[in-house]
């Protein structure tokens, strides 16, 4: 076990570390006066290229609309230049002119004064929605994403209207968009750690072992499609640029982050309540630029990435991105590998006709379990030394289980292989040891933070492709359309049974009567085995999508239409590597004689497993096959109207779904005696219509103030490898979702260097016939304790007492959430960028798991008998599975809120630049996220006496400075996360032990963390 250095020793050194890494940077700053006259090499060209191009060699930001600078052709600027000296040779000879603001020092571009009244100049801030999208409309595709006039952390607009391009502010969803300035500021290294900073959201974390961890972006191991909760509600799977797609894309290649909040059935169609997170992959643009990034943690983390852009000819671009990181954490023999290779092209043949294509290809290698804690296994060992055989009985009454009578093979390290059968082990509450040992349960504390038992062979690898392509028309009549395709794959192989329990070895000898030199001390248990080679999941897509405007009535509607044929597939397997040995007449399938166990002791960890394969004749024997097949095709017609000049916006659609969906589970019961194949499968195909409605509008009545209402519907289709409770296979649920929300959008603007958008709102959501994962480890115990296997819950688990994820069943339930949410993102000029959030969610269940409450209400008397019997010896082990059933039922009843939803929620981040002095470019940094009490259970016997976990907050810090090299500009950004060292783990439920409830520990916080991020840009 690792020794933890004191809490105040570790705050010191990090304080330490800070101010040390302040000060070179400021003496840094103080040396490189340079800044204040960049090196230009801006060729002649259109003034919205080249203005971009001004911008990234300045350091400063240029504020311009896409409609005002149309048409103008800049000069070609060369040399050390102050920025707005440069800018005025740049203008000269133009209708535009440069204008500096006297206090922020932002820089705007306009028409000459002369010329306003016959341009269309900077939008009026009362017509929001006529801005740079309308403008834009003329040159880019209505279903592309301008992206490129995005501006600091205020995106131009979104595609969530009807599919068309709407500015972002006029579209009556609950929309929320992070730019890339806003990752870049934050410092992510991968893309879960932005979609922590969503309004009402919280990361999502699952282990990868077990089949459903598929992203390899994630940093821990997250993902089953969605790697985010919002309103505290389920998601839909994320999507990749407006597709389904196998995996999320990782940082290094995403140019945006898109969170529609509610059903979405105008883009998606499925749903959830909670919504959905878009993320849109960097695309190719008509100028050349490039950045080369190295990225550093005080974890040891090592990272390098390319952008490079690069026109080919006047209308052909192409667009590489690059990235190799090797991510490490606070936890030990934690290795977080993958190297991602992007590629982007757009092709405008004809000035109306685009073609884009987008490629990306990954792969991975990554912890496929890490503990934060370990589950007590010592609590009912009564502390006598073992030194002889025990009956069954006098194990039991010291608090002991029997191994297996026969073949237990195990494996020690620094003993090799040894005959276990029979031999006591101790036992204990199950429940982690960050919550055991304060309680008073656990012979042994949780150990340090970093402390990890898994081998490498603990680990997944994965391989990522996705692919894209569209083909997008404008007629002159304004008839558009695009004919767009996808196809993304997910592959995984590796995995092993992870350690997660900590056991005492009571044993004073050997079998044998040797003297056992691990006596007293910790260990993990774990088996040889557990694969999830072939576990992956694929996507196709093929869609078309066709609009045309009709003006009249002061206004213009876009009517659009929509179809696709969307297939996706999904295959969870698992395999045990058990003993072949011919000379053994057990089935191949039986775990007694055929696996090989593995225990590891705590003070003696190496870091890799020896290669069993030559002490063993090995076979690869599944135990689980789950394979989900699933084809959508859609049609949707929709409307988006325009109108009173811009104040007023309009979605309306309805969309038909049909839905195929076919699943096979392997048949356990079948399995082949000599190989372990499954002969046979649980098939189930089901075929579902779905008809979904959109309808919502934005009106600004006043310049700077608006309202918004909005009604979506979608729907899910559930699948679940686990049995029902009467041991078939749940197959898949349609599950509907409905969202309703309504209130206020505002922007507030002086001229072009100052903006603050932003909404406030309320919103209702169901979701239906959900399904739910319901352990019955307890069950099972008590039908164990009194021999009776006939009647146990069949589940994967193949130890059907323990607390496992695999040990688990699938039934039911509804619920519904409702509450209040804001936003507001502040632009000022390149000075000041800051976004807020906030939310008050409030969740509720109802038609929840009535078929396990109705087995539990027939089982309950045989089960109360056995646990007030004072003859029985197993009394104390019924009495507390009995307890941990009740508190499961009671945590089932309808209109009680739902479990792990915060009373709160609220991010705050943001960044000020210096303009002036001898420090310009200089940039500060803060942020905050605050994670309100989160409900995680009840008291014993009543399901409405809520039981919260405490509040906490997770303080963040950035400061970064722009030097010169040579012609180019290097960023150096330091991102310093959990500034205040805040480490009590979170509490994800309670557990109930001898008649009391206690915490059940989920995780512990990532320490305090210094990211260096170094950017050159050329």
């Amino acid at each position: 076990m690792t020794d933890q250095a004191p809490t105040h020793l570790r705050h010191l050194a990090f304080h330490r570390l800070i101010s040390a890494l302040t000060t070179a940077l400021l003496l840094l700053g103080l040396s490189a006066r340079a800044a204040d006259r960049p090196a230009f090499d801006v060729p002649a060209g259109d003034a919205a290229t080249t203005l971009r191009v001004f911008s990234e060699q300045s350091g400063q930001e240029v504020v311009f609309m896409a409609d005002t600078v149309r048409g103008e052709q800049t000069k070609a600027i060369r040399g050390n230049l102050a920025p707005r000296a440069a800018l005025d040779r740049m203008l000269a000879g133009t209708r535009l002119v440069a204008v500096q603001d006297n206090t922020t020092q932002a820089l705007a571009v306009q028409r000459m004064a002369a010329d306003t009244t016959a341009s269309a100049g900077p939008a009026p801030v009362s017509r929001p929605a006529a801005t740079a999208a309308d403008a834009e409309a003329v040159v880019l595709s209505p279903f592309v994403v301008a992206t490129q006039q995005d501006t600091g952390y205020i995106a131009a607009d979104t595609l969530n209207a009807g599919r068309l391009r709407t500015n972002l502010l006029m579209t009556p969803g609950t929309m929320e968009v992070f730019t890339r300035d806003l990752l870049d500021d934050l410092g992510v290294f991968n893309i879960d750690e932005a979609s922590a900073w969503l309004t009402s959201s919280h990361p999502l974390e699952a282990n990868g072992i077990n089949g459903n961890s598929l992203n390899p972006a994630s940093l821990a191991l997250h993902d089953s499609g969605s790697n985010v909760s919002l309103r505290g509600m389920a998601t839909q799977p994320s999507t990749r640029n407006y597709f389904l797609s196998a995996t999320t894309p990782m940082e290094y290649n995403v140019q945006r982050v898109e969170a529609g909040r509610g059903p979405n059935a105008i883009l998606y169609g499925e749903g959830g309540p909670g919504g959905g997170v878009n993320y849109i992959t960097k695309q190719a643009e008509n100028r050349r630029f490039g950045s080369f990034r190295l990225r550093a943690d005080t974890a040891g983390t090592r990272g390098a990435s390319l952008d490079l852009n690069q026109p080919l000819t006047r209308n052909f671009a192409v667009r590489y991105n690059t990235s190799y990181l090797d991510q490490r954490s606070y936890i030990d023999r934690f290795v977080n590998k993958s190297v991602g290779h992007a590629a982007s092209l757009a092709w405008h043949p004809f000035e109306s006709t685009r073609f884009g294509f987008d490629a990306d290809f990954t792969r991975t290698r990554r912890p496929g379990f890490v503990m934060s804690s370990f589950n007590d296994q010592t609590a009912d060992w009564n502390r006598v030394p073992v030194t002889g055989p025990l009956t069954t009985a006098q194990a039991t009454a010291a608090g002991l289980a029997l191994r297996a009578a026969a073949g237990f093979n195990t494996y020690i390290e620094g003993i090799g292989l040894v005959d276990l059968r029979s031999t006591p082990a101790t036992t204990g509450s199950g429940i982690p040891l960050i919550s055991s040992y304060p309680a008073g349960i656990a012979l042994i504390p949780s150990p340090a933070e970093s402390f990890n038992v898994n081998p490498e062979e603990v680990s997944v690898r994965g391989s990522t492709a996705d692919v894209q392509a569209s083909l997008d028309h404008r007629f002159r009549n304004g008839f558009s359309f695009q004919l767009a395709a996808q196809t993304a794959r997910y592959g995984a192989e590796g995995g092993n049974n992870p350690f997660a329990n900590a056991v005492i070895d009571p044993n004073v000898n050997l079998p044998g009567g040797l003297r056992n030199p691990n006596f007293g001390k910790v260990y993990s248990t774990s088996y040889l085995g557990r694969k999830i080679d072939g576990t992956g999941r694929d996507s196709q897509t093929f869609r078309v999508v066709a609009a045309y405007p009709l003006k009249g009535f002061g206004g213009t509607t876009n009517l659009s239409a929509f179809g696709h044929r969307q297939k996706s597939n999904s295959r969870i397997v698992y395999w045990d590597m058990q003993n072949a040995d011919p000379r053994l007449t057990t089935p191949i399938t039986d775990n007694v004689t055929r696996r090989i166990n593995l225990y590891r002791y705590w003070d003696n960890l190496p870091s890799r497993l020896p290669d069993f394969s030559q002490l063993y004749e090995l076979r690869a024997v599944p135990t689980a096959d789950g394979y989900t097949a699933n084809q959508n095709d859609a049609y949707e017609v929709a409307a988006s109207g325009n109108y009173l000049g811009g104040r007023l916006t309009y979605v309306a659609g309805f969309r038909r779904d049909r839905s195929e969906l076919t699943t096979r589970n392997g048949d356990t019961a079948s399995r082949d005696r000599t190989t372990g194949a499954f002969g046979t499968y649980t098939v189930e195909n089901r075929v579902a219509f779905n008809n979904t409605r959109t309808f919502g509008l934005v009106y600004f009545p006043f310049e700077r103030v608006g309202a918004y209402a909005d009604y979506s519907e979608g729907f899910t289709i559930q699948t679940n490898a686990n049995p029902k409770m009467d041991g078939t296979f749940a197959g898949a649920n349609i599950v509907p979702s409905t969202s309703k929300s309504v209130g206020l959008r505002f922007r507030l603007a002086s001229g072009n260097t100052f903006t603050i958008v932003g909404s406030v709102g309320y919103y209702q959501a169901v979701q239906e016939n959900s399904a739910i994962n319901i352990n019955v480890g307890a069950v099972n115990t008590l039908w164990q304790n009194h021999r009776m296997p006939e009647r146990y819950l069949e589940t994967f688990s193949s130890s059907p007492t323990v607390t496992a994820a695999l040990n688990s069943i699938q039934s039911t339930r509804s619920f519904a959430g409702k509450g209040y949410e804001a936003n507001l993102t502040i632009n000022v000029g390149n000075s000041f960028r800051l976004i807020a959030n906030g939310a008050l969610p409030q969740t509720r269940q109802f038609d929840t798991a009535a078929d396990f409450r109705a087995y539990v209400a027939a089982n309950t008397a045989q089960w109360e008998q056995w646990a007030n019997d004072p003859t029985n010896a197993t009394r104390t082990s019924d009495a507390n599975s009995l307890r941990t059933i009740q508190n499961t039922v009671n945590g089932f009843q309808d209109e009680r809120e739902q479990n792990g939803t915060y009373q709160t929620r609220f991010n705050l981040t943001g960044v000020y630049t210096l303009r002036t002095g001898r420090l310009k470019g200089l940039r500060l940094g803060a942020g905050a996220q605050c994670y309100g009490r989160r409900l995680i259970a009840n008291q014993i016997d009543r399901p409405y006496d809520y039981i919260y976990a405490s509040s906490y907050y997770l303080v963040s810090a950035s400061l970064a400075y722009p030097f010169k090299l040579h012609q180019h500009r290097l960023d150096v950004q330091l991102n310093a996360d959990n500034v205040l060292s805040y480490d009590a783990p979170m509490i994800n439920g309670m557990f109930v032990y001898n008649n009391r409830l206690i915490p059940y520990g989920f995780r512990r916080m990532t320490p305090p963390e210094i990211k260096v991020t170094t950017t050159l840009k050329f």
